[in-house]
């Protein structure tokens, strides 16, 4: 979708009217696409979002969110996938250990567990699999730990 900017004016000038929206409170507004004016948000409902809500545990959410096939879980599966496969790309290149990332992860960005960590509590050849269905290419080191039936933290 590309949405054509060019009329409007998103900073306001002296004697411009400002396309942000007027304070709305404590409500929430979207910029609706079709008409470019903000609207109230919709909730979003999904089954894997209630199925999650009041798990405590990251690596269990996650592992909920996966075995969703509602657009929700669908989307999460692969950004879980994706990340999980660029984790893997970084070993060798920014570090020599998968627990360096996952620390890099949990310390910098605030993540409840790393990636690796997470690849290992889903286990290490299912999620290899998984990713290459998605027609993703591994590195060579994820092979000698499937192959071997190894985990990350073992």
């Amino acid at each position: 979708v590309i949405l054509n900017f060019e009329n409007i004016n998103f900073i306001k000038s002296a004697n411009q009217v400002s396309q942000f929206p007027e304070d709305s409170g404590s409500e929430i507004l979207v910029l609706d696409k079709s008409t470019m004016q903000y609207i109230p948000r919709k909730k979003l409902k999904s089954v894997a979002l209630q199925s999650i809500r009041n798990e405590d545990n990251a690596l269990e959410r996650i592992k909920i969110l996966l075995k969703s096939d509602d657009p929700v879980g669908l989307f999460a599966r692969q950004v879980i996938l994706d990340t999980l496969c660029y984790a893997a790309g970084k070993i060798g290149e920014l570090t020599d250990t998968p627990f360096s990332i996952d620390n890099a992860m949990k310390w910098g960005f605030g993540w409840d567990v790393g990636p690796f960590e997470i690849w290992d509590a889903l286990g290490v050849s299912e999620v290899a699999s998984l990713i290459r269905e998605d027609g993703k290419v591994l590195p060579t080191w994820i092979d000698e730990f499937t192959s071997r039936g190894k985990s990350f933290y073992v």
